[in-house]
């Protein structure tokens, strides 16, 4: 939860161990208020309860939430644990609870007595920042499942303003339409009209410089970012990306998908490198070129750019929505999904041990509660988070990433009166080895105070000098009131996935979308159950949940 005094959680345990339905534990006084219709079951033994776990989760944190739910649904029963007070990831949530912080939120000057800040008044306030503030494809496979679980029920959705690309010192929109009010010679009458003209012609000239990155053939031919040429071989590209179909050798004219790359596409096509650029990683989303030199990638390429086409055909104004007041309420989501088809949540376990037998296959494991031993949860299949195996053989390094959040009193310069939008910066524009990646919002996704802007600046880190490395980022948002800069490392399994029944999901990226989370959440529930993830939901539907 974004700048939440209090966050709610529902479906937990506390020290008492109360029962599995729809009780709100205050993290200030944490006592239980049961909800109207509730159905809560006093229970007196941890191992009584959930002795015949068919899955038991450790950590709350997006992909754990969301795979809890999603077997409960399919009947497995569920016990899911995690050691912090809060449900969700500490590593996706970072507390604040300083004066300075309360005082670059709220604009408000300290007061004092006999020359000493009376800190009285602000320590009380926590406020909760998520660290992972990633956007959703409008059209993505996560909004299936919100949808085909009806989490959407508990959620409100804003769409977020704009996604822009740096290129040559400027951002540029991803956009399928040109602004062309400006070409309107009424614009300018009203201009006058209104004796604006000075403040209005800044905004003009401002935004003048990154009005598109086209997504349908007709905008290539209005875009500012190619030159003339450019722009007819880039329509021919995107006409043949958005009539082909992968299954269908029919539709792939003069390529064969089966023989070739998309680096072998993008030449047929005549596209240079500026425009493979931003299409890889602007509409695609790929972190690197690699995809560039696999025959396996095509397709999936293929299939991204038609995503992003027609999520940003739905929303017009970017291809991404965002969940009001935070990413925390999609864990608590899943938390309540889970609980209503009987999984079990407790919150403040240690985790003892995990246990195996003598095959090597986990059985089950010990949790403690306030210091004493609680017993032994035994289940067949074990679900993770990386942290709850460090110093362990099972999980492997895989990098390190540095997340810089910086506290703003203004829209970042280059997108306008936008009060949220994305900004990639491709490693080729900035010289660092992978993508860096902005996400701006704002009081409109209610996660801030008014003129008050929260920009998180992400990437991947090579170096003993992150702060160097995420700079040219840092330097698109102007003046910043405050900033918290956190490098963490990210881990994945060291070992194939499920095959001594344990299932450690791995850290999340760098990236603000949940392309690569989704993907992975696929795999596991079918790894873990047979079966694929039900996404025939019609994604019209989700206006029709939230209404």
């Amino acid at each position: 939860m974004l700048f939440m005094k209090k966050v709610n959680y529902f479906n937990t345990f506390d020290g008492n161990s109360y029962g599995i339905f729809n009780f709100k534990d205050s993290l200030e006084n944490r006592h239980q208020v049961l909800e109207k219709g509730s159905v809560v079951k006093k229970v007196h033994k941890f191992s009584s309860l959930i002795s015949n776990a068919n899955v038991i989760v450790l950590g709350t944190g997006l992909k754990e939430c969301i795979l809890s739910g999603l077997l409960s649904v399919s009947g497995k029963k569920v016990l899911h644990l995690d050691r912090n007070e809060l449900s969700i990831s500490k590593k996706l949530c970072h507390t604040v609870h300083t004066c300075e912080m309360d005082k670059s939120i709220r604009g408000r000057g300290y007061e004092r007595e006999g020359g000493v800040r009376n800190l009285k008044i602000f320590l009380t306030k926590k406020k909760h920042i998520d660290l992972c503030p990633k956007f959703i494809m409008g059209c993505e496979n996560l909004v299936k499942m919100l949808l085909h679980t009806k989490v959407t029920r508990y959620l409100e959705f804003r769409h977020v303003d704009g996604s822009y690309v740096f290129k040559d010192g400027k951002l540029f929109e991803v956009n399928k339409k040109i602004c062309v009010q400006y070409l309107n010679p009424f614009f300018f009458f009203e201009l006058f009209f209104k004796k604006k003209l000075f403040k209005k012609l800044n905004l003009i000239f401002e935004n003048f410089f990154f009005l598109m990155v086209p997504m349908t053939p007709t905008a290539a031919l209005s875009s500012s970012l190619m030159g003339f040429l450019q722009k007819r071989k880039y329509k021919a590209f995107l006409q043949w990306v958005l009539d082909v179909e992968p299954n269908d050798s029919k539709t792939w004219g003069k390529i064969d998908l089966k023989k070739t790359t998309m680096r072998d596409i993008y030449s047929y096509f005549g596209c240079d490198e500026n425009t493979q650029a931003f299409t890889g990683h602007a509409v695609a989303l790929y972190t690197d070129d690699s995809y560039m030199d696999d025959p396996n990638e095509v397709a999936p390429c293929i299939e991204r750019l038609k995503l992003y086409a027609f999520s940003l055909n739905r929303f017009e104004k970017s291809p991404y929505i965002y969940p009001m007041w935070g990413l925390g309420g999609l864990p608590e989501g899943f938390s309540r999904l889970a609980a209503v088809h009987g999984g079990v949540y407790m919150l403040r376990r240690e985790i003892v041990e995990i246990h195996y037998d003598d095959k090597g296959y986990v059985t089950g494991v010990t949790a403690k509660h306030e210091g004493k031993i609680e017993g032994t949860a035994k289940c067949k299949y074990l679900i993770a988070d990386p942290s709850y195996f460090v110093g362990t053989d099972r999980i492997k390094k895989t990098g390190s990433v540095a997340r810089w959040l910086c506290i703003l009193d203004h829209p970042v310069q280059g997108t306008g009166t936008a009060q949220s939008a994305q900004i990639i910066l491709p490693c080729k524009q900035t010289g660092h080895k992978s993508d860096i990646y902005i996400s701006v919002m704002s009081s409109a996704l209610s996660v801030a105070p008014k003129d008050r802007y929260l920009a998180m600046i992400s990437s991947q880190v090579y170096t003993n000098n992150p702060k160097k490395e995420l700079a040219p980022a840092y330097q698109l948002l102007g003046k910043v009131v405050k900033d918290f800069f956190l490098v963490n490392d990210t881990y994945d399994s060291a070992k194939e996935v499920g095959t001594d029944g344990v299932f450690i999901c791995s850290s999340m990226d760098a990236t603000t979308h949940f392309q690569a989370a989704s993907r992975e959440v696929m795999s596991m529930f079918k790894t873990l159950t047979g079966k694929e993830v039900d996404l025939t939901e019609n994604l019209e539907a989700i206006d029709q949940q939230q209404s």
